[in-house]
């Protein structure tokens, strides 16, 4: 399912919501943005559980599902609190939106297994659901938006409850399972590092309004605005005074190195400063030292440095904004 997003407005209170934003089919597009920019109302407007004032939204680039109920629209959900039916096992709970439809018990049965073994939970058909871990609550989640077979599937932040490397560990998972099954995937998120590493496309959202859209490597090395550069990943702001224009520089911590005399190549900016602190990560430190002009510059280092060094760092691909 391809989707179209025309000159989506929607309001309440004191905020405004304006989108437009086009997902080829089996696209994997994550929404990514700060809490309150409107990246989770712009999934429920695409869900059909909220109604905007204005704009259409138009699917396989012909049919317009603007007015059209939720139930109609071909489209699953996983939620991030998962809205499990507890009562139900996992089997009951995976069965439940083909139960609804009315199809054959040996069709669902069928299909249970099939999915089950998808998301690697085979042999947890008569489990219940309390007694699953919250990555296995997911999985069962993701099997059961998955059993109506939908065009299109939703996620509204559904890992960011769980630790750090289970979010890793399923995160792999929902995009193995999405190239394998081939449904197009709108991913919300407000973790930059989760959307990068399983997106196709990103679109940044801020205040109401998506900043850029494009591949995590578009975003990443050719930000179109302040916020994108600032959001995804880490960026450094300097004033440097022989520039033409007087300020106004960007660069990432990667294009920033310690300077050897001798080592520098044309185009490469040399500024003096003094180290502010360094953080082991395993195999580099990650550094801060400041500016003449008081400005924090944050880059990567093989070695610790001491608090208060002075010392040359070597700077390359500065961007003006």
């Amino acid at each position: 399912m391809s989707i179209e997003i025309k000159k989506i407005k929607f309001s309440y209170d004191d905020f405004d919501l304006e989108a437009d934003l086009d997902i080829d089919t089996g696209e994997f597009v994550s929404i990514l943005g700060p809490s309150g920019c409107g990246k989770t109302t712009l999934l429920r407007i695409i869900a059909g559980f909220n109604r905007p004032e204005s704009g259409s939204i138009i699917m396989n680039g012909k049919k317009d599902i603007t007015n059209q109920p939720s139930a109609a629209r071909n489209i699953g959900m996983v939620f991030q609190d998962y809205a499990l039916f507890p009562h139900l096992s996992v089997s009951r709970n995976i069965a439940y939106g083909l139960e609804i439809r009315k199809l054959p018990a040996r069709v669902i049965k069928d299909r249970v297994l099939e999915l089950l073994e998808l998301v690697q939970l085979k042999g947890y058909e008569k489990r219940n659901i309390h007694e699953l871990s919250g990555g296995e609550k997911q999985r069962v989640a993701l099997a059961r938006a998955l059993a109506p077979e939908p065009e299109l599937l939703l996620f509204d932040e559904p890992l960011s409850a769980l630790d750090l490397k289970l979010r890793k560990e399923l995160r792999r998972e929902i995009r193995r399972i999405q190239k394998n099954v081939g449904f197009t995937a709108i991913y919300v998120t407000h973790d930059q590092e989760e959307a990068m590493s399983i997106s196709d496309r990103i679109a940044v959202m801020n205040d109401g309004r998506v900043c850029q859209i494009g591949s995590p490597e578009q975003l990443y090395d050719e930000p179109s605005n302040i916020f994108t550069a600032g959001f995804i990943g880490t960026i450094n702001r300097i004033t440097i005074p022989s520039d033409e224009a007087g300020s106004g520089m960007m660069f990432r911590p990667e294009n920033c190195s310690l300077y050897e005399e001798g080592h520098s190549d044309e185009g490469d900016t040399i500024i003096k400063v003094k180290a502010v602190s360094s953080e082991y990560r395993g195999g580099y430190y990650s550094c801060e030292a400041v500016t003449g002009n008081n400005e924090i510059i944050r880059f990567y280092c093989g070695k610790k440095l001491d608090c208060g060094l002075s010392f040359k760092l070597k700077i390359s691909r500065l961007s003006r904004f």
